[in-house]
């Protein structure tokens, strides 16, 4: 049988290796891959590989659009498919990128309100049609961009930030559900080298569930199985770290490489020079972030 190895690498990270290549044995969907005399294509900077770039939503310069812009710096030929996009909030790496977008960059200020959007994003991003032929497919998701329709014969890579939390295991957070009505999933400590599961039902509710819970529960349920059947379609998972390729294997049951973000050594390193005596969290402000624990943290230890 011969065999396909696929590298993804970011700059100054990770040095492509058999070792930490992405997989594949003989399959339609590798086919394409290979050249003229059937060896092993490697995708790699400086290769003429056509590939298309997928991400959630593009409304500004946080980790998950740090991490697409390396990609673009590796691949400046690579087109970018999203949900929709704010104009003059990305870096110049990503604006000089050809930008394809669904039908909800049609709505009127949707940045400002999208996250009432989510019902419509799993068919957003089923109707978003690559518009090129491709050798590869590499989508970023922490919610639907896995769900891009991708030729079967074409590897879809993605590099998943978390399986979406909202629908999993952070609907406390979002949420606020009442005596447990939720059908949510709470986490445990597990063996991740065993692979047990770590996600388990919230356990027995007590009283009537609200109809805005009855709702909610019904939502989550289909974004949760939309989630698992689109998690089918992908070739290989890349985890952004342990805990989410655990999360990767709760959600979907499908083992993933780690490889972590990319960092600016250049700009943070150590300097020398004596730390002064106060903590310094830098951070959005959104309930998964839980600043409130940093800040209760701080309070318990006497620390500012």
């Amino acid at each position: 049988m011969t065999n396909l190895y696929i590298f993804v690498t970011i700059p100054d990270l990770v040095t492509p290796t058999a070792e930490n290549a992405f997989h594949f044995s003989d399959s339609p969907r590798c086919s394409e891959l290979r050249d003229a005399d059937g060896k092993a294509l490697r995708i790699h900077g400086g290769m003429p590989v056509r590939i298309a770039l997928v991400h959630d939503w593009l409304t500004g310069m946080r980790g998950g659009e740090k991490c697409l812009e390396a990609l673009c710096h590796h691949w400046p030929q690579a087109d970018i498919y999203t949900l929709f996009k704010r104009s003059n909030s990305l870096s110049e790496a990503i604006e000089r990128h050809p930008l394809h977008t669904s039908f909800l960059q049609r709505f009127p200020g949707i940045v400002s309100y999208y996250r009432w959007m989510a019902p419509l994003m799993p068919k957003a991003i089923e109707r978003l049609q690559l518009r090129g032929k491709y050798d590869v497919v590499l989508s970023l998701s922490h919610a639907v961009s896995k769900g891009i329709h991708v030729p079967e014969e074409v590897p879809h890579i993605s590099y998943c930030f978390t399986p979406m939390r909202w629908a999993w295991h952070c609907q406390s957070e979002y949420f606020h559900f009442s005596d447990n009505h939720s059908t949510s999933f709470q986490e445990k400590v597990s063996n991740s080298a065993s692979r047990e599961k770590s996600l388990l039902p919230a356990g027995k509710h007590e009283g009537v569930p609200s109809i805005r819970e009855k709702g909610l529960n019904h939502f989550l349920d289909y974004m949760r199985n939309w989630d698992r059947k689109t998690s089918n379609k992908v070739t290989e998972f890349i985890a952004i770290s342990e805990t989410v390729s655990q999360r990767i294997w709760d959600c979907y049951q499908r083992e993933s490489t780690v490889i972590f973000p990319p960092a600016d050594t250049e700009y943070f390193f150590p300097d020398g020079q004596t730390r002064k005596p106060y903590y310094l969290c830098v951070s959005a402000l959104v309930p998964y972030k839980r600043i409130d624990l940093a800040i209760e943290a701080c309070n318990q230890s006497g620390k500012s």
